[in-house]
């Protein structure tokens, strides 16, 4: 009898990669000094052999965000359950302002497999390109 058992507990199951997370965007270049946004077309398979309870969080530095008033530069989508083979398809606008200047801005975004909730992480995929200010 192990410790797990003794308290009704077990342990979280060890995933591999249960994720395929492609995106594309579209212009290729912000614009800087200037209000401007592209979209950023996020699709996210479930490549496990069962479901997961899924979410993706998308990060932005500073002088760049997710509404026009640049305040916000974090945004977490929640999808619950993704079932075995399902993609999951999503367009989310990042936004420069005024206060953005040239130069090349890193976005990251994590793809997180939970278990029992949304506070417990059994997984996670991440993904970091370049968006170019000019």
């Amino acid at each position: 009898m192990s410790l797990f058992e003794l308290f009704g507990k077990k342990p979280a199951p060890f995933l591999s990669n249960p994720f395929d997370l492609s995106f594309s965007f579209h212009p290729l270049r912000l614009n800087a000094h200037k209000p401007d946004y592209i979209e950023l077309f996020i699709a996210l398979k479930n490549v496990s052999h069962e479901e997961q309870l899924t979410s993706l969080t998308i990060t932005v530095p500073h002088g760049l965000g997710f509404e026009q008033t640049g305040l916000s530069q974090e945004r977490e989508i929640r999808f619950n359950f993704i079932k075995q083979g399902e993609e999951k398809r999503l367009k989310v606008n990042i936004y420069s302002s005024q206060r953005t200047r040239p130069g090349e801005y890193a976005v990251k975004m994590y793809a997180a497999s939970h278990y029992r909730n949304y506070g417990y992480v059994a997984n996670e995929l991440r993904k970091v390109f370049a968006l170019r200010v000019v």
